[in-house]
């Protein structure tokens, strides 16, 4: 396969970029940006008729694949930018106009195909069966203008206003247009007349609000469908012409403190709240389709940050300084539209993992858990657990049965492993226990739900930077920790699936402590293991 298997990929690209400035006047200037990046791509792939392979068996009739795609994306701007001092100079102002254009567009077509009728001709018109074509366009338009203004009086007091009108084709057909705005002040409290600490050499409080969008994806204001047997269209996803973009609006306060012109201390608190959260919603069946994007749920973020610059050493040829940072972010799920729903992690196994709640918070995982206290177990047979008892933890910290009278080391000299155990007016009078097998967990009615697990957004982060430089030598160094975040890992459940862990090897084991393979995948409940 490898001396017949030579794909072959030829890529054009031109990237530019065009820039004019214009000065009619000191006070007031002009500039025009023009940027462009264009690529073309053709791919062969094939394997040709009676290709060698090291299986005897293979009858090899060769196939053949061809992708073209052409995609260009272009931006341009053009930004006035007015300049004047008042009151003998003591204020400055400053207005800037811009209005912006992007467009982008890409476009690509696959072909191929298998048993090939003549050897060595590269062309998709050889493949007998299985030929296919398959191809995508996807042209997106937006344009937006904004005016922004700035005043600074002596230094001391700092506010700026912005106002920016957006279009874009990725907005639902009657929502095409959305206003932001932005609006903040900073009070340099050192610079006031009245300021008599020393020390202190710069002392700033700010605060500002704004709001910013974030686009939905290309197809989601479209109906969409897929195509079945003899070009028959199936429905995929209903449109909406109604979309709109997440808009987030955030409202920030912080103060800068700078000591002995040396050390300085950042701390901004901020709260973000995005509305109109962009979710894949089940529409009623009546529609016909199986999915559809909404605007329909709002999410609540707040974050605290705070930094300290530490100058350690500062010579001529010789500086040390340190860099000390902290932020907590918090995400709940403040409003949602729809059903309480669960949410994929882009991965085969996890289509249940993440759940959308309101009152959540974001990133909650969701699974079954296996009983580890005693007080876990049906109220019933709480006093059968412990030391000596019917139920007894394992050396995995699970609670699991081994009837009275044995212990967890009789499994294989009893030949107890997987034997089953129903027990009348209990949970697992249809769902019998297994023996030495851990426990599902059950809600108060006996069933096997589905439980607060992990959480994926840490609880705070922290970071320390170094910075040395010697002459014309510099060091950088970086310790950085995320403390307080749950990771679900896939590989290690599908590893025991696949009796693949190292858990599974029981290497080293006697027979009192060995469990066998089952052990690790058969939690047996209503719905299967």
């Amino acid at each position: 396969n490898s001396e017949n298997y030579r794909p072959r990929n030829r890529i054009s690209r031109f990237v530019g970029n065009i820039t004019s400035k214009w000065q009619p006047l000191s006070w007031l200037d002009a500039e025009f940006n023009l940027g462009y990046d264009g690529r073309t791509n053709f791919y062969e792939e094939q394997l040709d008729r009676g290709y060698r392979t090291s299986s005897s068996s293979s009858t090899n009739l060769g196939r053949i694949r061809r992708d073209a795609a052409k995609s260009y994306a272009m931006n341009s701007a053009a930004n006035v930018t007015m300049r004047k001092s008042w009151l003998e100079n003591a204020l400055d102002s400053r207005l800037t106009l811009r209005y912006s254009y992007e467009a982008s567009d890409d476009r690509y077509q696959r072909s191929d195909g298998q048993n090939l009728s003549v050897p060595g001709l590269a062309d998709p018109d050889a493949a007998i069966t299985n030929f296919s074509i398959t191809g995508s366009t996807e042209q997106i338009r937006a344009l937006g203008m904004l005016a922004n203004v700035d005043f600074d009086y002596k230094g001391r007091y700092i506010v700026g206003g912005l106002v920016r009108r957006d279009a874009a084709s990725l907005f639902g057909s009657s929502q095409r247009w959305q206003t932001y705005g932005r609006g903040s002040f900073a009070w340099r409290v050192s610079e006031e007349p009245w300021f008599k600490f020393p020390r202190i050499s710069d002392l700033k409080l700010r605060v500002s609000e704004g709001t910013a969008g974030n686009r939905p994806r290309y197809e989601a204001q479209y109906e969409t469908f897929t195509f079945g047997a003899g070009g028959a269209l199936n429905p995929n996803s209903l449109g909406n012409k109604n979309l709109r973009p997440e808009v987030s609006r955030e409202i920030e306060t912080g103060v800068d403190i700078e000591v002995m012109n040396k050390y300085g201390l950042t701390l901004t608190y901020a709260n973000n709240v995005i509305n109109d959260q962009l979710l894949p919603v089940t529409p009623p069946a009546s529609a016909g389709f199986g999915t559809q994007w909404q605007n329909a749920g709002e999410l609540t973020n707040k974050t605290f940050e705070a930094s300290l610059n530490i100058p350690i050493i500062q010579r001529r040829d010789l500086s040390w300084s340190a860099r000390i940072n902290f932020d907590r972010t918090t995400s709940t799920i403040t409003r949602l539209d729809i059903p309480e729903t669960f949410y994929s992690g882009n991965q085969q196994g996890s289509e249940t993992l993440f759940k959308i709640k309101q009152g959540e918070e974001f990133g909650s995982m969701w699974g079954r858990r296996f009983v580890e206290k005693c007080s876990e177990l049906p109220a019933a047979f709480q006093s059968q657990c412990g030391s000596g008892q019917a139920y007894q933890k394992n050396s995995d910290g699970y609670i699991v049965y081994v009837g009275q009278g044995n212990t967890l080391s009789d499994g294989i000299t009893k030949n107890l492993w997987f034997t089953r155990l129903a027990i009348a007016d209990s949970p697992w009078a249809k769902d019998p226990l297994g023996w030495g097998l851990p426990i599902l967990a059950r809600d108060l009615l006996g069933v096997v739900d589905l439980r607060k697990v992990g959480h994926a957004l840490p609880d705070f982060r922290w970071s320390v930077s170094q910075n040395v430089s010697w002459k014309r030598l510099t060091v950088y160094a970086l310790l950085d920790a995320t403390v307080g975040k749950d990771v679900f890992n896939i590989g290690r459940q599908w590893s025991y699936g696949d009796f693949m862990h190292r858990d599974v090897d029981q290497s080293g084991a006697s027979i009192a402590s060995a469990k066998p393979i089952g052990y690790y995948f058969r939690a047996f409940s209503g719905t299967g293991i």
